[in-house]
């Protein structure tokens, strides 16, 4: 076949079912795909191992793999590859996920040797005509609303030597870290989006506004804008129908994201607080001798910082930034109705950090 080198025996080709041609083809060493219905085949391997691939099945839009020893694969969302001429076309074109459910990541996924499973997300495909364009992606609520941005520059901050996820040894909790980032190569990019909004404020700017709460279920809107060009389209987030039959009702996640929401933002002003309390408290010592109205600014931004951080070591009494993180943690961990000890914490919380405000001199 054209493509395809001669001693590469092929064990099985499979024709998508929406788009007619589009065949993909299963070989002794690896994965090949034919677009113009096997006239010329092109190397598909992608991060698969070189393996012998035995069996292919397309499922609800993946293309599913089982290999000879290495497991089965999925490749997730092959819907650009169904867009007709697409190699022809001078400008950008977005296809994401029609329907993505809303999954979570699996609890302790990050500390067992299961698999590098990539996290749950929309998957958003997106056409570039030409190399290194400028390019701008916005995800939107129903209402209106801009709850993710992100644009090709982000490539260029992120550390590949950074942690997946972090855990807090205080909580015993685990934090996803999430770096979106666009490409801009041409042709075919991918961007994941994690379903989530904005995370909490944290003095690490490469942990900063991670690990928000899932959205919630319902239509949004993804935009990509490319030099003047802008397009946009629509997509779905669903919920899991698992969590639904085991009686959590769409009244009940909304709810739940609602407090989160709370929480998280009085867990930005705690960590901002001690932030800026930590810079105060080391201008006065760096400044030397101190006047009386300084000594006393001193001692009253120490108690704040003591009431605000839990001091180093083991068994330490958790301070209020714990507190918070804590119970931001208990409401992440399942899509359920929120308890009444929660709203009770959290009034309970917000009063002690008004407490430590209010005692500020």
């Amino acid at each position: 076949s054209n493509g395809i080198p001669a001693d590469y025996p092929t064990r099985v080709v499979r024709e998508d079912p929406v788009r007619e041609g589009l065949l993909f083809a299963g070989t002794e060493y690896g994965m090949f795909v034919s677009l113009d219905d096997g006239k010329s085949w092109k190397p598909f391997q992608q991060n698969l191992p070189i393996t012998p691939i035995t069996d292919l099945k397309i499922h609800r839009g993946d293309l599913a793999i089982a290999t000879m020893g290495r497991s089965f694969w999925v490749l997730d969302n092959i819907e650009s590859l169904r867009y007709d001429e697409f190699s022809k076309v001078d400008s950008p074109i977005l296809i994401p996920r029609a329907r993505t459910i809303r999954y979570r990541m699996p609890s302790g996924a990050f500390r067992s040797s299961r698999p590098d499973y990539p996290a749950p997300s929309v998957i958003v495909d997106y056409y570039l005509p030409e190399s290194d364009m400028p390019v701008e992606l916005e995800i939107g609520d129903g209402a209106g609303s801009i709850i993710a941005f992100t644009n090709d520059s982000t490539k260029t901050a992120v550390d590949p030597e950074m942690p997946k996820a972090v855990r807090d040894m205080s909580t015993e909790f685990t934090t996803v870290l999430h770096n979106p980032q666009l490409t801009n190569n041409k042709g075919w990019n991918r961007f994941n989006w994690h379903m989530r909004m904005m995370g909490p404020w944290n003095k690490q700017k490469s942990r900063r506004f991670r690990s928000g709460p899932l959205v919630k279920p319902g239509k949004y809107k993804v935009s990509i804008s490319v030099a003047a060009t802008y397009v946009v389209t629509d997509f779905e987030i669903v919920q899991d129908p698992r969590v639904l039959e085991s009686g959590v009702t769409m009244e009940d996640i909304s709810t739940q994201i609602d407090l989160q929401i709370k929480v998280r933002d009085k867990m930005s002003e705690a960590l901002q607080l001690q932030d800026q309390l930590e810079s105060k408290l080391r201008a006065l010592k760096k400044a030397g001798a101190l006047s009386e109205s300084n000594k006393e600014r001193k001692t009253s931004i120490e108690g704040a910082l003591a009431q605000l951080k839990t001091k180093e070591g083991i068994y330490r009494q958790p301070m209020l930034t714990a507190q918070w993180r804590y119970l931001y943690s208990m409401l992440s961990q399942a899509d359920q109705v929120p308890g009444k000890d929660a709203y009770d914490r959290y009034e309970e919380l917000t009063s002690w950090m008004e407490k430590v405000k209010s005692d500020l001199k």
